[in-house]
């Protein structure tokens, strides 16, 4: 279980806080800005967050997963 992670990516500082690493994807060449938070669980469901190849997301950036029932 865990994320599927690209290569050649980029995350300074302690990396990214996601709770459930399994509901992540992150392509190739992907640059993160520090304090990153994936949320993807909340009192709706779940859903999976997926970052696409060459993706870029700056400082104190928060993304959720889009959930439908």
């Amino acid at each position: 279980m865990g994320a599927k992670i690209g290569q050649r990516i980029y995350w300074p500082g302690s990396g990214i806080y996601c709770p459930d690493p399994e509901l992540l994807e992150i392509g190739d060449d992907v640059v993160f800005g520090s304090q990153s938070l994936f949320i993807t669980t909340d009192t709706q469901g779940s859903g999976k967050i997926v970052i696409e190849n060459g993706g870029e997301l700056f400082f104190l950036v928060s993304v959720t997963s889009i959930i439908t029932s």
